[in-house]
């Protein structure tokens, strides 16, 4: 694996986080940095992931309510016979 060496700031709570948590997994700072950049969901239980989601969901859901309504299926029609 390639890596490169470099500097960050973090702040002082998201340090003693990321701290904390190599501490328990017996891993480095820069490898528990590396694991939450290439996985946001590293390090959480499964009930945060599902709760991100259900926030997810609800955030959604109500976006939806918002906007005007669109037929997809009409859309999609008109979109290939103009490229046709």
């Amino acid at each position: 694996m390639n890596t490169v060496r470099t500097t960050i700031s973090l702040e002082a709570d998201l340090h003693r986080q990321v701290l904390a948590q190599a501490n328990n997994l017996g891993l480095s700072m820069s490898e528990v940095v590396n694991k939450r950049l290439m996985n946001p969901n590293f390090g959480k239980s499964r009930a945060q992931i599902e709760e991100k989601i259900a926030e997810d969901r609800r955030f959604f859901r109500q976006l939806s309510h918002k906007g005007r309504k669109v037929d997809l299926v009409k859309a999609l029609r008109e979109d290939r016979d103009r490229d046709s």
